[in-house]
């Protein structure tokens, strides 16, 4: 009889995987940290830099997606970035739009397992 795998259970981290499908790299800093986000390239960060180099929330406090609506969440993310990584000016606002655009963010759980080593003890 084949067993069922069950869902994961104990502790959750929670991390944000970012791909910056731009064609530059983007650099920023949190908390005296550098953060490096290369081309095509996926790296995981915690959800506190997420937000606070791409205004990255994961939840819809905001229902609306509409880039007209000023209160939408997508909206507020684009303004953040533009004015952030310097998107705005001179540039057109289509192109903080489309910077915006191509980088992907994504929610990534990781379950911990505890695991006891038997072996050496302090």
């Amino acid at each position: 009889m084949d067993q069922v795998p069950t869902a994961p259970t104990g502790e959750q981290i929670s991390q944000v995987k970012i791909i910056n499908k731009n064609d530059f790299t983007i650099i920023d800093h949190f908390d005296g940290v550098k953060f490096t986000f290369p081309p095509k390239k996926p790296v995981r960060v915690p959800a506190q830099v997420a937000s606070h180099v791409f205004g990255f929330r994961p939840w819809p406090e905001i229902a609306s997606d509409d880039l007209d609506d000023p209160k939408s969440l997508k909206a507020q993310m684009i303004k953040y970035c533009a004015m952030r990584h310097g998107w705005n000016a001179p540039k057109p606002p289509e192109y903080a739009a489309k910077c915006f655009n191509n980088i992907d963010m994504t929610v990534v759980r990781l379950h911990v397992v505890e695991e006891i080593d038997e072996g050496k003890r302090a």
